[in-house]
């Protein structure tokens, strides 16, 4: 496990992927707002979700993709805090979470989700994914189980994807420093259990190094 950063500092991550990401944003703008970014309570950060799909993008609606600045993709920082939020519940329930039971505030399954939420922060607000040189998006179909009013169904998923070896950089703030361990945890967890879709699938796992 990397050393722990000093209680008043961040912890500055680098991340370097092992396996392909997929991307997560709908190519489809109505249902990307109504069923995926309409779940923000800031209308204006819903626009800028909105904004950063290509008008290519918007065209396709049956592709995930990954939304981009100056044609650079990125991941919102949500996206890092849900999952924060995923593994620490999965910890929870397998009763491997390495937090002291007296400890202050108490991470339980009902309160988890909430001490997340207003007690860790990752900046900057759009993580950048920097892909090996001469490498390019990717695509990865795939068929998907799906429960339909007529019984299961197998239907075609697709989405756009960065190589392994790409590699972002974030910071991890947090309001309380007991729960430092535990997003150290979360993030050593990443080498099994990564970022995005189809992590089932071995998809999105990581290495991370702490950058201070």
């Amino acid at each position: 496990m990397a050393t722990k950063p000093k209680s008043n500092e961040p912890l500055k991550v680098g991340l370097t992927l092992v396996e392909e990401l997929l991307g997560t944003a709908s190519n489809n703008p109505e249902v990307h707002k109504e069923h995926i970014a309409s779940k923000s309570a800031d209308a204006e950060k819903v626009k800028e979700e909105m904004e950063a799909l290509s008008a290519e993008e918007l065209i396709e609606k049956s592709v995930t993709v990954f939304p981009r600045e100056n044609g650079v993709p990125f991941l919102w920082d949500y996206q890092i805090r849900g999952f924060f939020k995923e593994n620490i519940g999965a910890f929870i329930d397998l009763g491997i979470l390495d937090y002291p039971a007296n400890s202050v505030p108490r991470l339980t399954k009902w309160v988890y989700k909430r001490i997340v939420d207003k007690g860790v922060f990752v900046n900057p607000r759009k993580v950048m994914l920097h892909m090996p040189t001469g490498s390019k998006l990717g695509n990865c179909p795939r068929p998907i189980r799906v429960l339909t009013m007529k019984g299961e169904r197998v239907a075609l998923a697709d989405s756009e994807t960065v190589p392994p070896g790409t590699w972002l950089e974030f910071e991890v703030v947090v309001m309380v420093p007991t729960l430092l361990p535990v997003m150290e945890q979360c993030l050593d967890y990443g080498k099994l259990s990564g970022l995005g879709q189809w992590r089932g699938g071995g998809k999105g796992r990581f290495t991370w190094k702490n950058l201070k």
